[in-house]
Formats: structure tokens, C-alpha cells, sequence
């Protein structure tokens, strides 16, 4: 979680954009954040510092950083220090159905959605894949 965003390959940048897509607009409709599949509230590793990763088992780690005291928190096995390699797949929630309205954030103006904006270089920050 710590990779600088330019030594993150464009397709696994690509791949995170969308993931994280489809996280914000998951969760735009209810106040339990969910990052995996499963009832609303459902997360991967957030809050769960010692506790063991559901992928390998290994203790989930735990920092605080930033001017904001923010926290990450991330598996030192599935996501080693340097590592970029690919975002799981089907460990997120599904995306609408065509059925469902699909949610959209206003842009600055109020006048639609807006394209994701570029990452700075730098500690990523949330919750690990």
C-alpha cells in the first residue's frame, strides 16, 4: 500500500481506478462501508490489525500516518513492501444491475460526474484490497 503511484503499472492503476469505482458507488447508498462481498459492513482488513488476513491467515498490519493521523491497514504477505502487482478479482461488491439506478457523484459544478483525478506519487491510504 506504500508504492508510489508512477511504479504502479498503467494496467494495474487501471485496474484500481475501477475497483475503487465501483467501492464509492457501492457505498454511496448506505453508511456501513463495505469493501468485499457479503452483508453491508463487509471489509477485507480495515479494522482488523493482528488479526489474520482472510486470504493467507498472516496477522494484518496496522500504521498511522499523515498530517491527518490517517490509517492503513494491509496483509505484509499478499501485499509486500514494493509489491504492484494485480487487484484480486470478485473480492469486491458487485456492481449494479442494470436495473438498479446507478448512483453518480455531481462534479465541481453540480454539472455531472467528473473522471477520476490523477493520484499523487506517494503512501496510498484506506483500506487494502
Amino acid at each position: 500500500p506504500f508504492v508510489a503511484v508512477r511504479e504502479v503499472p498503467v494496467a494495474v492503476r487501471r485496474q484500481l481506478v475501477e475497483a475503487a469505482n465501483r467501492l464509492l458507488l457501492h457505498n454511496l447508498t448506505t453508511t456501513r462501508r463495505t469493501t468485499v462481498a457479503g452483508p453491508a459492513g463487509s471489509v477485507a482488513v480495515y479494522g482488523k490489525a493482528r488479526r489474520p488476513c482472510p486470504r493467507c491467515g498472516t496477522p494484518i498490519r496496522m500504521v498511522h500516518h499523515g498530517l491527518q493521523n490517517r490509517s492503513t491497514y494491509w496483509c505484509p504477505r499478499c501485499q509486500p513492501p514494493g509489491a504492484t502487482g494485480q487487484v484480486p478479482t470478485g473480492r469486491t461488491p458487485a456492481a449494479p444491475t442494470p436495473a438498479e439506478p446507478t448512483p453518480t457523484a455531481p462534479g465541481p459544478t453540480g454539472a455531472g460526474p467528473t473522471a477520476p483525478t490523477p493520484a499523487a506519487p506517494g503512501p496510498t491510504q484506506g483500506a487494502a484490497p
